[in-house]
């Protein structure tokens, strides 16, 4: 038998014995009084208050049961959706984390950002894309776009014969220059 469960009855036992024997005093002091009823009453309440303490402790320990089965339930789980989305998505490694981050269609390359051209064997940032991405996919208005963008931009437009776009890309510049040096103008 579990250590635990042999306990848990003797104790029950002996709680049910106090109670048993605290009673019997009371009574019997009250058929043919011996000046014992308090004895009986106090052994009476510790026979009921060691019952009680039991049945809170047992109480709490299928609590603690109850709350540990949840547990591995909850790690059995997160450890199955872990497994069906390396399956899915191709890995839990920083790599495929950054492949579902991408559109497709888009590559995003190093770049040496103080010269902006491509250093040794790393390929170039393409900002444009990345700036892309953290738009959620959705590409600036010429209103939104900076000088540098605004120049790929028009000549990408010039490129593919978009004299209209080009146009308004165009007067986008000159706003944008007329503004860069009205505030210089203003800082000195």
């Amino acid at each position: 038998m579990n250590s635990k469960l042999i306990i848990l009855l003797l104790s029950g036992f002996a709680s049910l014995a106090l109670l048993i024997g605290g009673g019997y005093l009371v009574l019997d002091d009250f058929i043919q009084p011996k000046g014992l009823l308090f004895e009986g009453i106090v052994l009476m309440s510790l026979g009921l208050i060691s019952g009680l303490m039991i049945t809170v402790a047992l109480s709490i320990g299928q609590t603690i049961m109850i709350f540990g089965q949840i547990m591995e339930q909850q790690v059995k789980i997160q450890q199955e959706m872990r497994e069906m989305s390396s399956r899915t998505m191709g890995g839990t490694d920083l790599g495929s984390v950054l492949k579902r981050m991408i559109p497709p269609g888009a590559s995003i390359s190093i770049t040496d950002l103080e010269t902006g051209e491509s250093s040794g064997n790393m390929p170039s940032i393409d900002l444009d894309v990345i700036k892309n991405i953290m738009r959620g996919g959705k590409s600036l208005g010429i209103e939104d776009m900076g000088l540098e963008e605004l120049e790929k931009e028009l000549a990408k437009a010039v490129k593919k014969d978009d004299y209209e776009r080009a146009d308004k890309i165009n007067k986008a510049i000159k706003a944008l220059k007329n503004s860069g040096d009205e505030n210089n103008e203003e800082d000195l």
